[in-house]
């Protein structure tokens, strides 16, 4: 067995979403390693809670994305600044699928 089939393989990986528009659309994000899936969830386990916290986990989110989110050929698809002014609930399911989608090892292709 070739155990790179084990291993994580980054690249451009697509979900198809239905947005606020009603239609849906595809879209494309640069598959996060292990290490900035666990700097991620550290970073989210520390907030703890009250006002001050909900914004920086709310600005980690918006960074997490503005790094993630992306053309179909990589390229950054929002600034940071964008990205803060998507909506808390979208920020924690856009967060949600990269995760998720960076936890498959991802087409052999990619490797």
């Amino acid at each position: 067995m070739d155990k790179a089939l084990l291993l994580f393989r980054g690249g451009v990986r697509s979900v198809v979403r239905t947005l606020a528009d009603g239609a849906e659309h595809t879209l494309y994000y640069k598959a996060r390693t292990p290490n900035e899936l666990a700097a991620y969830f550290g970073a989210e386990q520390s907030f703890g809670d009250g006002e001050k916290a909900n914004v920086a986990r709310q600005k980690a989110r918006a960074k997490f994305i503005a790094e993630s989110l992306c053309t179909e050929t990589g390229e950054p698809l929002l600034t940071l600044a964008e990205a803060e002014l998507v909506p808390g609930t979208l920020k924690a399911e856009i967060c949600e699928f990269i995760v998720t989608g960076s936890n498959e090892a991802g087409p052999a292709k990619n490797g």
